[in-house]
């Protein structure tokens, strides 16, 4: 969304003015542990694992391949490149 920094900041800030609610995108081929995903806005692509105590905030995009180890907390806004690996407890 948006080419740039600016732009992409500009359209999230739109639409958190007009209070809008976007669902959740989760593709049914992921495996999540006793983890937790927004449900305000986020994309999970296909083959994303997410471990045991990890949080994922609203309005991110998972794309395909990822992997999020143990007690990650993955902020508002953020997104995550083809076959990342995140270990534990990082935020």
């Amino acid at each position: 969304i948006g080419s740039s920094t600016f732009a992409r900041k500009t359209i999230n800030d739109r639409i958190y003015k007009i209070k809008s609610h976007i669902p959740s995108l989760i593709h049914p081929r992921i495996e999540k542990r006793y983890s937790k995903i927004s449900e305000e806005g986020c994309v999970v692509m296909q083959d994303v694992f997410i471990g045991p105590g990890s949080t994922v905030g609203s309005s991110t995009v998972l794309r395909n391949q990822v992997l999020l180890g143990h007690d990650n907390h993955i902020g508002d806004g953020v997104f995550i490149a083809v076959h990342s690996v995140i270990m534990g407890y990082t935020s």
